[in-house]
């Protein structure tokens, strides 16, 4: 009982992730070279240098969907406009219609409203088990 559609779509998949990794080992490789270089230009300086000491920085990938800042403005002015307090979903949802796009941005939102929450910007409220968002009263 063999799917042809489904195992052509699988085999895509695979093909597909296979150039990724591919993609990746060779930027590695790249990445690796650098540091490579970066190591002996910083012993030219200081040759006592310990190399070990230097820590990784987290990567963050830029959003493609909002500028610097833009998504806290966005909740911001949702939040000021809501007549009562709004879900995450709620929040997304009209950040969506706002910006007129149609991808999920959920992530997105949750992460900066708990942000937000942390910094005593936003407010939160559980009820039934479900996080209500309301702007804070100065």
């Amino acid at each position: 009982m063999t799917e042809p559609h489904v195992i052509s779509a699988l085999v895509n998949k695979k093909a597909e992730l296979l150039g990724l990794i591919e993609y990746h080992q060779k930027e590695i490789k790249k990445f690796t070279e650098v540091i490579t270089h970066l190591n002996a230009s910083i012993k030219v300086f200081d040759p006592n240098y310990n190399l070990s000491s230097i820590q990784s920085r987290q990567f963050r990938a830029k959003n493609q969907l909002f500028a610097h800042g833009e998504l806290s403005i966005l909740i911001f002015e949702v939040l000021r406009e809501a007549e009562s307090p709004l879900t995450s979903a709620q929040v997304a949802d009209l950040i969506k219609v706002k910006k007129n796009i149609t991808v999920d941005i959920i992530d997105n939102v949750m992460s900066s409203l708990q942000l937000q929450a942390r910094n005593s910007n936003i407010q939160k409220e559980i009820k039934n088990k479900i996080a209500y968002w309301t702007k804070s009263q100065l």
